[in-house]
């Protein structure tokens, strides 16, 4: 997760990746068995992030088991991922540790 844009200046520790690298990402993360909590969306512009307080996340349901819920993030996650609206935007992802 050492790619992409760094959004330490935002006040934020993570990574902001382009779609392309955030999907690999999360791929990566279901072959781990790890869960996505969430993530936020930024805008990239001129080699720059901004924040577009856009977000999304993803809870354990009280029935839910951790392989379902692990699988339930994923899936969810990637289909934010494809499904938002095109344009030059970045995401920060929020595994499960």
């Amino acid at each position: 997760m050492s790619v992409g844009f760094s959004a330490n200046h935002l006040g934020i520790k993570n990574w902001v990746l382009d779609r392309e690298k955030a999907a690999r990402a999360i791929t990566q993360l279901e072959n781990l068995k790890i869960a996505v909590l969430g993530g936020d969306v930024f805008e990239i512009e001129d080699g720059k992030i901004y924040q577009t307080y856009d977000s999304w996340y993803c809870d354990q349901k009280d029935d839910e088991n951790e392989q379902n819920f692990t699988k339930r993030s994923i899936l969810e996650a990637k289909e934010y991922i494809l499904n938002y609206p095109k344009g030059k935007v970045g995401f920060a992802i929020v595994p499960k540790t």
